[in-house]
Parts: C-alpha cells; structure tokens; sequence
C-alpha cells in the first residue's frame, strides 16, 4: 500500500499544478528510506524532510498535506506550553497542561505544531511509470524559513486545508474521538459526617462541600463530552433529600438524560427492605428518564459514534443476616447475553462497537483504603471473563473514592483478551488524600469503528476547590 499510495499523490490534480511528480516522489522515497528510522517515521517532520531533500519547505508542507488526503499520512500536533510542557493535543479546545496552565490553543496557533505520521510499513516501489518532469532545485539560502506551526500551515495551504488537517486529528478519517465524562460517589444529601462514606476511617472527614459540584459544573461547559456515566453511590443514605438535590444538579449540566447512565451504589440500598426491588425503588424511581439498570432500554446504544454502554447492579444486601455482599448475580449476565444477541442481529457491526460496562464496586482491590471481610467483589474473574467474552473493552467504577487505572489481560481456552478498568475518584465525597476528582475518557476510533486507544484525563481539586487537570493515562487497545 506504501508504494499505491505515494504514486497516487502524482496523479491528484493538486500536485500537478505543484508539479509534484515522479521524480519528487522517487527523491521523497530515497529520503525516507536513508534517512529516517522506523521511530521516526511515526512522526515525520516536513520541514526537516524539506532541507534533506533540498527542495521547498513550503512545497513540501503541501506534498504532506495531499498525503494525508490519499491517507499515506495521518496529522498529529503538539502544543508548547509556555511553562515549558510540551504535549499532544487531539482539538482546539482548551485544555491544561500537567502544570496547571490553561492551553487556549485557538489563539495560540504559533504554538501548535504538526507532524505526520507514515501509515504504511516501507517498501520497494517501481517509480518508473509516467513521463518525469526536470524539477528545478534551490539552495539552502532559499529552502525556506518554516517551523511546522499550525499557523504557517494556514498561510501554505489554506484556512481550510489547515482547518481540516487539525481536525484530522480528530476524526482523520483514520481516527475518531469521542469523549465521556465518568463520575462516581456525589453523596447528596445529608449534611453530618453519619452521612458520609468514611473509607478510611479518618478522624478529620469532612461534609461534602457544595462549592465541588459548582467547580464541575463549570468545567463540563468547556469539555464537550457525548455522555457522562455516573458510577453509583449519588446520595450519602439513599434519602429523598439526596436524590432531588442530585436531578437538580444534573439537570443544569447542558447533557441530554439519554445521554446519562447512571448505575446504584451502597448507599442507594434501603436495607429496611428484603427484596431488591424494594432496597433499589427511590433510585429506580427518581433516576428515571435517565438510562440506569432499571430502564425499559437499560443501555446507550450510539450508531453514529459506535458505543455500547450497559450497567449493574453489585450491591447485595441479605436482611436476614444483616450481610452486606458485592458480586453480580447471573442472572444479570443471562440478560445481558439476550440483549447482546438481540443487537447482534439487528447490527451487522456491532462486534466493533465499544462496548462499555459500568458497575459501582470496584474490579481492582483497594488495600489500602478498607481491609474487612467482603469488601471486594466475590465473582471478580467471572466478571472480567463474562464481559471479555462479549467484547467489552472498558469497566467504570467507584466506591473507594481512589483512582486506578489498569489494564488487564483475561486467559480462556479460546484466547486472551484485555480490558481496560477505569475507577474514578469521589466528585464530592470525602476521600482518602483530600482531593475530590474525575476523569475525562477519549475513545479514538479507527475506521472501521474499532477503539484503538482510551486516553484517560485525570482532573483534581486544588486547594480551592477548583478543578485542574492532573495528567493522563495513554491505553493503546489490541484489537
């Protein structure tokens, strides 16, 4: 493909007014060949190709940019931060580096720089097809004085091409992106420390301060996310009093209730009831029209954006021995094998949509928050074995009010399969080191719909209560 993709640059109408022909491309490949590393190929730099080639800078920044168009390129960009970071960006939003500082990469395109990715592996190609052309070659005085920057780019090839090759680390026809937003224990609702979920036993826990939904909130208008998955534990003791001031909340987000999942936690569970119908009915009462376990349709089905997004209920409380037990049972797997068949028939694509789970109990051990008998999930194998088997890539969960990230690989007879968990942070709970937080999950797509990589952004509160940006997990998925 190497070889069919660089000989049909030449033949686009845009490289023969540029007279790029064969000769340019047999220079370009020679280049490529003897001068640049497997490694450096993942992120190619058009001015330097220009000063080895000895050939325009600006002629070779549009030879890129029509390579992008037959896809023998993918674009990526940088963003230099002031304090010195230096990091990926996939959008013109604003964003934070590790530091703290707010990026408005809008205006400060002279910042972004881009560089260009080889899609395919290097070959042998017979580039004597055509009429060549004599090119004519310049000096070193007159290469040109470029730095790749975004804004350079804008004046070479246009607002427009530039535009769309930005956006083409986006959706680049090779990669799209999507985000969600995941939360995890809001507590609402009773303002004594009774009411709060005291992990770690800690004799200085603090109530929930209503200034950290207020800092979220403003910080959801900048993020642009598809959906928010909330992963249990919305109320401090499952009182009516919590779960209106949490619709109150979550309604002046901007985010449609469609576009809400929303599993119970622990603290959702009136153990004054036997059955769980009962122990669940003010969560499945005051979370409706939003998606949750208790739904007519209990998941988000995307087909647009290929997302599958489906939730438990781990919560197990026996009255009669006053037992509290985290595990889900089978036949919530049963029902999720019915509704996974149903979709496979319906959706000759749905293998490769992302599919999503989210649960309150954690599927990764918390040592070091809360050691007792039956803390952790009893079936927590059968669990990751059951959603790998029907292609789940991502686990969301809460309830330790700890973040960890993993990936885990799942053997079976068949095969070995990964899948990524994910456990947020408390948003407004009290918790273990003092800083409530969220993550941000960038799902990039391929083109043929198939994750490839969970970028997950970290936020955390600072001593005000604001929320910055704390870092971020990078996952590359096998598919």
């Amino acid at each position: 493909m190497y070889c069919e993709k660089l000989k049909s640059i030449v033949k686009q109408i845009e490289s023969i007014k540029l007279n790029i022909n064969n000769e340019f491309i047999a220079r370009f490949d020679k280049c490529i060949k003897d001068n640049t590393t497997e490694r450096e190929r993942l992120k190619l730099n058009p001015i330097k190709i220009a000063n080895e080639m000895g050939i325009s800078q600006e002629l070779v920044m549009k030879f890129f940019n029509i390579g992008k168009k037959v896809e023998l390129f993918k674009a990526i960009a940088f963003y230099s931060c002031p304090c010195g970071e230096y990091f990926e960006i996939f959008n013109f939003d604003k964003t934070e580096c590790v530091n703290g500082c707010e990026a408005d990469i809008i205006n400060n395109k002279d910042r972004v720089f881009i560089y260009f990715e080889l899609l395919e592996e290097v070959d042998e190609c017979d580039l004597d097809i055509g009429e060549i052309y004599q090119m004519d070659y310049i000096s070193s005085d007159d290469l040109g004085n470029f730095r790749s920057s975004y804004d350079e780019y804008e004046k070479v090839i246009g607002e427009e091409d530039a535009k769309n090759l930005l956006n083409n680390v986006v959706n680049n026809n090779e990669l799209k992106e999507i985000s969600i937003i995941h939360i995890s224990d809001l507590h609402f609702g009773s303002d004594y420390n009774t009411g709060m979920d005291n992990k770690a036993g800690l004799m200085n826990i603090r109530n929930m301060s209503p200034d950290i939904f207020e800092s979220f909130s403003k910080k959801v208008t900048e993020l642009n996310a598809s959906y928010l998955i909330i992963s249990g534990d919305i109320t401090s003791k499952n009182e009516e009093k919590g779960f209106i001031e949490f619709k109150d909340k979550i309604s002046k987000l901007g985010i449609g209730s469609d576009k809400i999942y929303i599993v119970p936690g622990n603290h959702e569970c009136d153990r004054n009831r036997e059955s769980e119908d009962g122990q669940f009915a003010l969560f499945a009462s005051y979370t409706r029209g939003f998606k949750t376990i208790y739904s007519d349709e209990a998941y988000i089905l995307d087909e647009n954006n290929k997302i599958f997004i489906y939730g438990f209920n781990s919560v197990n409380f026996k009255k009669e021995n006053e037992k509290e037990l985290f595990y889900i049972k089978n036949e919530e797997f049963d029902k999720l094998d019915y509704i996974c068949k149903q979709l496979n028939q319906q959706k000759e694509d749905f293998d490769s949509y992302t599919k999503i789970a989210v649960i309150h109990n954690n599927l990764i051990p918390h040592p070091n928050i809360e050691i007792k008998e039956y803390a952790e999930v009893l079936n927590l194998f059968l669990i990751k074995y059951k959603l790998v088997k029907l292609g789940f890539k991502l686990v969301c969960s809460g309830h330790k009010h700890e973040e960890l990230i993993e990936k885990h690989t799942v053997y079976s007879d068949e095969n070995e399969s990964e899948i990524v968990l994910a456990s947020a942070p408390s948003l407004c709970g009290s918790v273990f080191n003092g800083k409530n937080g969220f993550q941000i999950i960038k799902i990039l797509n391929t083109s043929e719909n198939k994750a490839s990589k969970f970028i997950i952004n970290k936020y955390e509160t600072n001593i005000l209560n604001d929320f910055k940006f704390k870092g971020k997990t990078e996952i590359n998925l096998n598919n």
